[in-house]
């Protein structure tokens, strides 16, 4: 019975885009250090510029499966930049939503890769998998916590609803930074997430 719940949570959340639609800032960089742009999807690439710790309004290109790397736009120099430092909306917001997320669940153990626009999700033991096209993460209006991100698969459409709140795996002492409530087609799945 959570399905009609989930969905009809899902279906009557007023959603907004997060500001600056489709733009992300940088998010994990020291103070005085700065995100690198590369040549290539490599920390060995040549470097063709840099973001400051504070960047944003960062044009991401097309979403590819490598979960690590994007292609960006920022102040007219386009590269590549990891994912792990990426971020979407602007700084100013309350609660941002990490671009690099792994998240995981018990009985039955899975997780979810995710990346800028995809995600992969080894359900069940890994004995399955689906290679999933995300949306945009749409904000809850009066939420500054909560996120959900629309998904299709060959598993059948579904979402993540993300959360930033405390999350235990219930099987370890360790806690997360976020919680995630996940449909794949007509499997469903609660557990948590964190930045990889």
């Amino acid at each position: 019975m959570a399905r009609p719940f989930i969905i009809a949570f899902a279906g009557l959340m007023a959603l907004a885009p997060i500001a600056q639609a489709g733009t992300l800032s940088v998010i994990g960089v020291d103070r005085d250090d700065t995100l690198r742009l590369r040549a290539a999807p490599s920390a060995g690439a040549a470097e063709v510029g840099r973001i400051p710790p504070d960047g944003e309004g960062i044009e991401p290109g097309a979403p590819t499966d490598n979960l690590d790397w994007l292609s960006v736009t920022y102040a007219g120099t386009s590269g590549f930049v990891s994912t792990h430092y990426l971020a979407y909306g602007a700084r100013r917001e309350a609660a941002r939503l990490p671009v690099r997320l792994e998240c995981t669940g018990t009985e039955p153990f899975w997780g979810i890769s995710v990346g800028y626009r995809r995600a992969h999700a080894e359900l069940a033991y890994a004995e399955t998998e689906a290679a999933m096209t995300l949306s945009e993460p749409e904000a809850a209006r009066g939420f500054s916590n909560l996120w959900l991100l629309r998904s299709s698969s060959r598993a059948g459409d579904g979402f993540l609803l993300i959360a930033a709140e405390q999350c235990s795996d219930g099987m370890s002492d360790e806690t997360y930074p976020f919680s995630v409530k996940v449909e794949i087609g007509e499997t469903l799945l609660k557990g948590c997430c964190a930045p990889d």
